[in-house]
């Protein structure tokens, strides 16, 4: 990354730069044990048009950017293998919209999904994609995890609904739909979820809807012995 790059995102960003080695180090490797790799300064998202102005200063000067949430991945998608822009948006944390009745939930994509679920248990759902992680939802769907629960419930994949996606050109774009039946356009939601972002970047707000689940409780009664239940009255 040039100076003029480095001087242009410390004008926009301000506090929400940094280039100190220790942050560096923190955004330089996941949990893959792949080999690390510093980028060349991080930016902490806090808003949509954070991430926006971030990728036009990357179009405008040429410089990689790798999103960053959580860091608990396992691809090595998080480690910047040219330098470049660590954008950081583990500070988009906001759960938008909880609405019960429809089992969805829209967030930020810095909110981890047993926020989320601490979030919506008192109202009796929880949001079934579990991959044993403190995992970003922005993340999980970038990656398209999966979990304990993929068989019953599917990965991030079936339960997300709409995204909006930042695209390196400066377009925003909402993919998907909230409603449950539609076949109308590009099915392009699946295309950027498990994307890793190669395409466009995922933290955008609202980051996505998805899919809650209504809870079940169950419980396992012991009694000291079985008894037969009395023969039924005949009926003459």
């Amino acid at each position: 990354m040039t100076p003029e790059a480095l001087s242009a995102l410390r004008a926009r960003f301000g506090e929400q730069f940094s280039t100190v080695p220790a942050v560096l180090d923190a955004h330089s490797r996941d949990e893959s044990g792949l080999e690390q790799m510093r980028p060349h300064a991080i930016v902490f998202a806090l808003c949509e048009a954070d991430v926006v102005d971030a990728l036009a200063l990357a179009r405008a000067h040429e410089f990689a950017v790798v999103a960053f949430a959580a860091g608990s991945s396992l691809e090595g998608q998080l480690i910047p293998l040219q330098g470049g822009l660590s954008l950081d948006v583990s500070g988009m944390k906001e759960v938008v919209d909880v609405q019960p009745a429809g089992f969805q939930a829209t967030v930020q994509p810095g909110v981890t999904y047993p926020e989320l679920n601490r979030l919506v248990r008192a109202q009796g759902l929880f949001f079934p994609v579990d991959p044993g992680a403190e995992a970003s939802l922005g993340g999980m769907a970038s990656t398209n995890a999966s979990g304990t629960g993929a068989v019953r419930y599917g990965t991030m994949r079936d339960n997300v609904l709409e995204l909006r996606v930042a695209l390196m050109d400066g377009r925003v774009i909402r993919v998907g739909s909230r409603a449950r039946k539609t076949s109308a356009g590009y099915d392009l939601k699946h295309l950027f979820i498990g994307a890793e972002g190669t395409l466009g970047s995922l933290p955008s707000s609202p980051s996505g809807s998805g899919r809650c689940r209504r809870t079940w409780s169950r419980c396992v009664a012991l009694f000291p012995a079985w008894r037969p239940p009395p023969p039924a009255p005949s009926v003459s």
